[in-house]
């Protein structure tokens, strides 16, 4: 069997990553609503991949959830940046007083 190159599928995970580059590239626009099956579908993935996939993009703050109704994608704005960056300015700094105490 030389000479037969090895078929590498990648994981239903990295598949849907592809989710999280197309909100942050703009392929997919801030107000576009993503039905779980639709987007299951057009990923070639099952459902379950894509559900996981949607809370971790709620969790980033990227999409709102809507119970029965798939997502809402929010997109990034120059604000959310500018707010992450912040909070994440003040945590830094209590940790460094922290650790120096």
């Amino acid at each position: 069997m030389n000479g037969l190159n090895t078929i590498r599928m990648m994981p239903a995970r990295d598949r849907v990553a592809a989710l999280r580059e197309a909100i942050l590239s703009h392929q997919i626009q801030p107000g576009a609503e993503l039905a779980l099956k639709e987007t299951a579908a057009q990923l070639g993935v099952s459902a379950t991949p894509v559900r996981e996939a949607l809370q971790i993009l709620e969790r980033e703050g990227l999409i709102e959830l809507r119970p029965n109704r798939g997502a809402v994608v929010l997109g990034i704005t120059e604000k959310r940046i500018r707010d992450h960056y912040q909070t994440r300015a003040a945590l830094e700094r209590a940790a460094a007083i922290l650790v120096c105490e």
